[in-house]
Formats: structure tokens, C-alpha cells, sequence
């Protein structure tokens, strides 16, 4: 059986440009896979995917996502714990379709349920946030790069000092910005202008096809995100952030000149 790279190991991925490297962490072409992903692929191993030696050192995080997406479709894994909390998350918060789940689901079908449902709502699960003294630490550049982009899109002014903040300030103010940017009917996450010139992810496209979009055969990442924000607005989806603590809803002053 052929051995799934080791994402610990630096020298496994010798060829692929870093975050260092590289400005865009969300260039999929050119960075690695996630730790996420390579875990994934090694349970799709044991359980019996095809194509296993596709899964060389150099593998690419799109190629990655690609293999996995034929893994999901041809081996007949179990749901995965992670699929499992966040279903219970979606259906604690309302989430239509709850009936269709059942014992036994396979990773697929999980999938596709999962998809069904945040293609009917505009569900995520909740994300990580800094905890403890991990919200005392120095904010990053990507975590600052975001913030600013959110913030733009939904008109709020920053709440923290770009050049002094900490991650839980900026993680704060992040999710705020989301809310926000639901209540207005705009997406929650927002590209950088180099995702939206990108191809549309095979999610991306699922989600679209699931809604009954035409998917146009030069789409990009950024005009098919817009296509599917438009179709939701006529569903008449209702923004909201499951499980988002209301602390985030509350207004806070803006940084003065």
C-alpha cells in the first residue's frame, strides 16, 4: 500500500512553495496539503481507495483535494467523527433535512448531506478561535489580511491596532465581521482578488450544481461564488452564523486616527 506523505516532514515536500515563500496562502496550486487533508487521504487508505500511488511527495493541495473527491466517490468509508459533530452542530441550530440522516451513513453520503444542507442555508461550522493565552499572542499578517478584507466588504471600521493587536482581538473582530456580512446578505469569507481568479473548486461546483446553477464553462472561484450568492438571495436563505456567541454581535468603538 502506498504510504501517504508525511506532512511533519519538511523535507517531503521539498519542491512546494511555503506561506513564507509565497504571499497567498490560498494559492492551491502551489502550496502543500493541509495536515487536515493528508489525514483524510490516510483514512480513505486503510479503508481501500483506488489510485493510492497517486499520493506521491509532491502532491499539490489541488491535486490533493481532486484525489480526495474520487476517493469519497468510490470507497465506501464510514462518516467521519468531524462529519458527525458537524452534522449535530447544524441540526442543533435548525438546519432543515435532519431526517435524512441515519445510521451507517458512508463518508459520501455524509457529504453530500452536509452540502444539501448548507446549499438550503448559509451554514459553517464554527471556526477555531485562540484560546487561553494563545489570544495574548501577537496577531499574524494573514489573520490581519482577512480581517481587513471582511471589514472592507461589510463597512466596519477596524476595532484593534493593526501595528499592537493580539489573535483574539483580531478573531474577535473577524467574527463580528461575518455576522455582519450575513445580515447584509453578503458572503461571509472573502476571497482574495488571486482566489477569485482561480478555477472553481470542485465543492464549489457541487454546491452550484445542488442549486440548479448553470455553471458557466469560463467561470471562475469568484464569479461562480457570485452566482451562488444570487441564487441563495432568491431561495430566500436566511444569514445567519450557527453558534456564534452574541459576545461577537456587540458593537465596539472604532479605532481613532
Amino acid at each position: 500500500m502506498t504510504d501517504v506523505p508525511d506532512i511533519s516532514a519538511g523535507s517531503a515536500f521539498p519542491n512546494q512553495v511555503t506561506d513564507h515563500d509565497h504571499p497567498s496562502r490560498y494559492n492551491t496550486f502551489r502550496t502543500r496539503p493541509t495536515s487536515k487533508q493528508i489525514a483524510l487521504a490516510r483514512l480513505f487508505v486503510e479503508h481501500g481507495a483506488p489510485n493510492a500511488e497517486r499520493l506521491h511527495k509532491d502532491i499539490t493541495m489541488q491535486e490533493m483535494r481532486e484525489w480526495l473527491d474520487q476517493a469519497a466517490e468510490t470507497t465506501p468509508m464510514p462518516a467521519t467523527p468531524t462529519q458527525l459533530v458537524l452534522a449535530r452542530h447544524l441540526v442543533e441550530n435548525g438546519a432543515p433535512c435532519a431526517d435524512e440522516l441515519k445510521e451507517g451513513m458512508t463518508f459520501n453520503e455524509m457529504r453530500q448531506w452536509l452540502f444539501k444542507v448548507q446549499m438550503a442555508g448559509n451554514y459553517f461550522p464554527r471556526r477555531s478561535v485562540p484560546l487561553g493565552l494563545a489570544r495574548k499572542q501577537p496577531s499574524s499578517n494573514t489573520q490581519y489580511e482577512l480581517a481587513r478584507r471582511l471589514a472592507d466588504s461589510a463597512g466596519i471600521q477596524l476595532t484593534f491596532d493593526p501595528t499592537n493587536s493580539t489573535r483574539g482581538e483580531v478573531s474577535d473582530f473577524i467574527a463580528r465581521c461575518r455576522v455582519e456580512l450575513l445580515n447584509q446578505g453578503k458572503p461571509a469569507f472573502i476571497p482574495s482578488p488571486e482566489e477569485r481568479d482561480m478555477p472553481p473548486s470542485p465543492g464549489q461546483k457541487r454546491k452550484a450544481t445542488y442549486m440548479g446553477i448553470n455553471i458557466p464553462e469560463n467561470a471562475t472561484k469568484g464569479s461562480l461564488s457570485d452566482l451562488i450568492l444570487a441564487k441563495q438571495k432568491e431561495l430566500g436563505v436566511q444569514w445567519r452564523v450557527p453558534g456564534m456567541n452574541e459576545e461577537h454581535m456587540k458593537e465596539e468603538e472604532p479605532m481613532k486616527e
